[in-house]
Order: C-alpha cells, then sequence, then structure tokens
C-alpha cells in the first residue's frame, strides 16, 4: 500500500481562511438584534449638553445675547471673580487674569497704565460711570468691594454707546441682585497676610438679600483692614505719589431695592444707594530707592505729614429703568 504524506498548508490557504473567519463574524455581527429606538433616545440624550445663554446689557437697552452681538466681548461670571479673591481684593486683578490685552494691575490706588489693548477703557459700575472723561483722574478702579459684584461685562474697541471715554472699551462692574424667593444672608470673613507681622489683614462682611415676586432688595456692608505689601525680595513696597491701598481701612455701604414689572417681568426699575470709602492709616512714609544702584524704592515706619481720604465716592440716590 502506498502511504502518502500530508501537504503543508500554503500562505495562500492561511490567509483565505483568517478572511472567511473575519468576514463570518463581521455578519454575526451585523445580524445582532438593533437597539430599539428608547435606548437609542437614551443614548442621545445622555451626550447632549445644553449651555447656558449668556446675555450682555452694556452698550444696550436690553439685555441681548452674546452670540448676536458683533464684537469681541468676555463676560467674567461670579466664580472667576470669587476665585480672584482668595488672592486679592483688587477690583482689577479679576481683569488681568481673565481679560486677553488688559495690562498687569498696578496694585496701587492709581490705575496709571492700566489699559485695554494699550487704550484706556470706560469703567462702569451698573452702568454708571465712575470717572470724568473730560479730566481723566487715573484713580477710578477701586469704588465698590468686590463682594457686591455678580458679573463683569468687556466690551472690547472703542465705543461711545455709554459716552465719551471709551476708546479702549468699556469695564461694566454688574451688581448682585435677588434670583429665588425668600430672604438670605451671608456672612464673609477672611484673614491673609504675607507672613511679616504688619502685612497682616482682614475682613468682614454682610450681604443680605431678600425676594418677593416681583420685588427684592439687596443690602451690603462690608470693613477691610490691608497691612503693608511686601515684594519678592523681602522688603516693603513704595508710597505711590497718588496714594496706595496697603496699610488703609476700607468700608462699603450698598442698597439696591428692585421692581420688575411687564410682560413676562421683562422691565425692571431698580433705586440704589452706594457709599465707598477708602482711608491711609498713616504708619509709613517712602524710603527712596536708587536707580543707579538698582534699588527700588520701599516704606518704612514714619508718620506722614498729613493723614488723607485717599478715595471716597458716594453716589446718594441712582433710579434706574430697564
Amino acid at each position: 500500500m502506498n502511504t502518502y504524506h500530508a501537504r503543508p498548508k500554503s500562505a495562500a490557504a492561511l490567509l483565505a481562511t483568517l478572511l472567511f473567519t473575519l468576514l463570518a463574524v463581521v455578519g454575526r455581527a451585523q445580524t445582532s438584534a438593533p437597539a430599539s429606538p428608547a435606548t437609542k433616545e437614551e443614548e442621545d440624550s445622555s451626550e447632549v449638553v445644553t449651555l447656558e445663554k449668556l446675555t450682555v446689557t452694556t452698550g444696550y437697552r436690553s439685555p441681548k445675547a452674546i452670540d448676536q452681538i458683533p464684537g469681541a466681548i468676555k463676560l467674567i461670571s461670579f466664580e472667576e471673580v470669587a476665585n480672584t479673591q482668595f488672592l486679592t481684593e483688587d477690583a482689577t486683578e479679576v481683569l488681568a487674569r481673565t481679560i486677553p490685552g488688559y495690562s498687569p494691575a498696578t496694585q496701587q490706588l492709581q490705575n496709571t497704565g492700566e489699559n485695554l489693548r494699550g487704550r484706556v477703557a470706560l469703567r462702569l459700575f451698573d452702568g454708571i460711570s465712575q470717572t470724568t472723561p473730560l479730566r481723566e483722574g487715573s484713580r477710578n478702579g477701586t469704588f465698590t468691594d468686590m463682594d457686591i459684584v455678580a458679573q463683569i461685562e468687556v466690551i472690547n474697541g472703542p465705543s461711545a454707546s455709554e459716552g465719551i471715554g471709551a476708546a479702549g472699551g468699556i469695564i461694566n462692574y454688574i451688581s448682585k441682585s435677588p434670583t429665588k424667593d425668600g430672604s438670605e444672608a451671608t456672612l464673609r470673613t477672611k484673614f491673609f497676610g504675607q507672613g511679616y507681622e504688619d502685612s497682616m489683614g482682614y475682613k468682614v462682611g454682610l450681604n443680605y438679600t431678600v425676594k418677593k415676586g416681583a420685588n427684592d432688595l439687596i443690602f451690603g456692608t462690608s470693613f477691610l483692614k490691608r497691612g503693608i505689601f511686601w515684594d519678592a525680595h523681602g522688603r516693603r513696597m513704595g508710597q505711590s505719589g497718588s496714594g496706595t491701598t496697603h496699610d488703609s481701612d476700607q468700608k462699603n455701604l450698598f442698597i439696591k431695592a428692585g421692581h420688575n414689572f411687564g410682560e413676562n417681568n421683562s422691565q425692571r426699575l431698580t433705586l440704589t444707594v452706594s457709599k465707598f470709602k477708602i482711608e491711609g492709616r498713616g504708619h509709613y512714609v517712602e524710603d527712596p530707592g536708587n536707580s543707579a544702584l538698582g534699588i527700588t524704592s520701599s516704606s518704612k515706619r514714619g508718620t506722614p505729614p498729613r493723614r488723607e481720604v485717599r478715595v471716597q465716592r458716594f453716589q446718594p440716590v441712582y433710579l434706574g429703568l430697564q
């Protein structure tokens, strides 16, 4: 009897076997039971994210959606303002951290050099100008307690919608308003320092809100004590010629009452009283530096010639209609 040995499988036969197996698996997967319509709807709804509609009122008579405005607009949320407050109470520092093209904050009472893409911006508080554009004093960056600010609207580019003085744009600080019925009180305390005894400071603030139907009221008051500021080289920062915010006491009082009316409460009448005051404590005097030796100016203990009120803003009554 003749014996025949098994012939080894060629590479072509192995490749054909693998392709046949792969096609069988794919065909089996395609013939599986389709998902039910309810399952598809649940999967689609789980992937849908509803974005919050953002509106601004600066430069317009009524709120308008950002995506409908042809221009560069930045809306700084309350969360961004609150995050900046963990580091500083400077009202302009949040702009330097969140607005592209805004110059670094001077951390002084004066805001000379702080601009929006090289040009001076018009600063507003609830639509009220905080400066006199005809005679720019560069002291309009500090005008209220940041705990009362809900959001900041920034419009880039020259604009005349809010009057003159907006060569670089408009920066509008919007105060808080009650959003839910009932009353709520928030007490805020803060203690801060840089590791030096005379750098310590603290803040105590109270916000009270009440809303009933179409009527609402917010009352806010605060006291802030600042110590002297120190630089990264362990030297006290110098005293600016037009005033600084360090070594100062700051007081703020804010009251706003509102009433919504019209179709779907689309119109609003507000009455605002705001008083802000910051005063130097007079514990330090200027210690001149030496530019030839590269030594910056500093501060040393002493009594200044006179103790002055650096900034005091009082808006007795403001009646607004939107």
